[in-house]
């Protein structure tokens, strides 16, 4: 919720900076239409006649010109200026983002711990080939088998209670009838029959006890017995072992979530770079892209893909990033799909990406607060 509130409050900062960037534009447009009646006037009253004084005894001296630009040429020069403001108001421009990237296989999964325990029996090296569903490893937890066997013990002694509990009930029904039967031949009093009605109840409540008991730990033991079989460790795609050193981990204790395995499919790459927080708004899902890696000299044609958050949940425009309540501090990830990728691409290469933004005005490009 909190992600959510910031997001909001950078949306509405961003509108106030626009709000008074609109206002610059509007004082800048103004400016230049106050401009269009001195620039007609002067071409009305135009000439080139110099500034000529006279001396204090009535002789004229030699002629003296101003200093500065004829009026024609005065005027060429306001026309130039108007054509230049003219040019920052309404005049948009093409412009790249440029961004550092990393590749990376478009498909990729990482296998992590589901609970704490020790990684064994691991089934491939690094670099190896995989199917989905292939087991990787078995990671083990003692503390969680001890606990299902102690489930188990215990599923057993209440099997046994109920059972003796059930014997009671049956006899003391057989009981009860009896009476009953006494009762209508006026042998017993009813104090008796009641006697007999109550212990036969209560033995049916306690041995429904029982039974809600041992079903609420059978429930236990078959959590704790699904636990245990998610420590079988099982490639969810088909790909290559991209891990490295995973004879070092045989034997070594995780925690819950550490990354175990990534499996990944290196036949198709995409790049992926982070893009800042306040060039989000102008990057969008189709947009034409350019691709240089470390080891080429050439540029490779591509486009933006898609967008994701730091989980790596794809999303596709800014207000889903917003409603996922995601963090902006730094950015956000940009694939970008190749399309013609070299085929001598490896994972991890550095990448330079321009990727070609809709086109804006040269002064909102300056003086738009995005740098």
């Amino acid at each position: 919720m909190t992600n959510t509130t910031n997001g909001r409050e950078q949306l509405e900062e961003r509108a106030r900076a626009l709000e008074e960037r609109e206002k610059k534009l509007s004082t800048l447009q103004e400016s230049f239409e106050s401009l269009i009646p001195f620039l007609r006037e002067d071409k009305r009253a135009g000439h080139d006649i110099p500034d000529i004084r006279e001396s204090m005894d009535g002789v004229r001296p030699e002629e003296t010109i101003r200093p500065g630009l004829s009026p024609g040429r005065r005027l060429g020069l306001k026309f130039l200026v108007a054509i230049a403001v003219a040019a920052l108001l309404f005049v948009k421009f093409p412009w790249t983002l440029d961004v550092q990237g990393e590749a990376r296989p478009s498909t990729r999964a990482v296998i992590k711990a589901p609970f704490d325990g020790v990684l064994e029996d691991i089934r491939f090296p690094s670099g190896a080939h995989v199917r989905s569903g292939d087991l990787l490893a078995h990671i083990r937890s003692a503390d969680w088998r001890t606990e299902l066997e102690k489930k188990r013990e215990q599923i057993r002694v209440v099997l046994r209670q109920e059972a003796l509990r059930r014997e009671d009930a049956l006899r003391l029904e057989e009981i009860y009838e009896r009476t009953k039967r006494l009762f209508e031949d006026h042998v017993v009093p009813a104090v008796d029959l009641d006697r007999a009605d109550g212990d036969r109840r209560l033995a049916w409540i306690q041995r429904g006890e029982l039974e809600i008991g041992r079903k609420e730990l059978e429930a236990q033991e078959a959590h704790l017995h699904d636990m245990i079989s998610r420590a079988e460790l099982r490639s969810p795609t088909a790909g290559v072992i991209v891990t490295q050193n995973l004879t070092e981990k045989r034997g070594v204790f995780f925690e819950t979530g550490d990354s175990l395995f990534e499996v990944a499919d290196l036949s198709h790459f995409v790049i992926e770079a982070m893009v800042p927080e306040k060039r989000l708004s102008q990057v969008k899902v189709g947009q034409r892209a350019r691709v240089r890696l470390e080891s080429h000299a050439r540029w490779f044609e591509g486009a933006v893909a898609g967008l994701a958050d730091y989980s790596g949940k794809p999303l596709r425009t800014l207000d889903e990033v917003l409603a996922e309540g995601g963090n902006f501090k730094k950015g956000i990830i940009v694939r970008i799909e190749f399309r013609d990728p070299p085929k001598d691409i490896k994972y991890g290469m550095d990448a330079r990406v321009k990727i070609r933004c809709p086109r804006e005005s040269l002064l909102r490009k300056l003086f738009g607060g995005d740098d």
